[in-house]
């Protein structure tokens, strides 16, 4: 628990400094590079700040659309602070599975500060739309922003939790679109060389 808590308080700060010296870091990562492949490690360094940038901003667009929906939802069904839940609905998004499970839990007992109907209908509500959430929007969403397909980033999310948890979770699909930037450019790189020396 305490590594998940330095874990997420260190992150947005290093997040920060990275967008912030983002030439300065670029320039010194290639320099580690000898001359021949410093062209080559500027490519992939380029590509992986564009594909992050691509799921920060998709990212984005899931959480105001979540944020929305859990507004919309529970406002007609009735419940207090509509825009709370909504906006804290907004914030859970970022850690998919355990964080729509986790934001449910207050606004269920919420509800039932109401009546024990008000609960099961906001139970109901929120577990339906989690579902579409869990198995359309998200990989939708997210795969038409860092162009990966739907089933890889559902795979990436069932192991990053079960190698790592709730940190797995958060980094799954960044780490996806990390290790596909690589895939495109080493893997088959290494392919055209062994082609092109068989060929020779």
């Amino acid at each position: 628990f305490a590594a998940i808590v330095v874990g997420l308080i260190v992150v947005p700060f290093l997040a920060f400094y990275f967008m912030r010296d983002w030439r300065e870091l670029r320039a010194l990562i290639i320099g580690i590079f000898s001359i021949e492949a410093q062209p080559k490690a500027a490519n992939i360094f380029d590509e992986l700040g564009s594909v992050l940038s691509d799921y920060v901003q998709g990212m984005f667009k899931l959480c105001l659309l979540v944020g929305l929906c859990i507004t919309i939802g529970v406002y007609f069904l009735g419940m207090e602070y509509p825009l709370i839940l909504g906006f804290m609905a907004m914030l859970a998004e970022v850690i998919p599975v355990v964080g729509p499970i986790a934001i449910s839990v207050p606004a269920a007992f919420l509800a039932y500060a109401d009546s024990p109907v008000s609960a099961i209908k906001i139970m109901m509500f929120y577990f339906i739309f989690y579902q579409i959430d869990a198995h359309y929007l998200l990989p939708k969403i997210m795969g038409n922003s860092i162009k990966i397909h739907p089933v890889l980033l559902i795979l990436s999310l069932l192991l990053g939790a079960k190698l790592f948890g709730i940190l797995g979770l958060i980094f799954a699909v960044p780490m996806a679109a990390v290790c596909k930037v690589f895939y495109k450019h080493l893997w088959h790189q290494r392919s055209e060389e062994t082609a092109d020396d068989v060929n020779g």
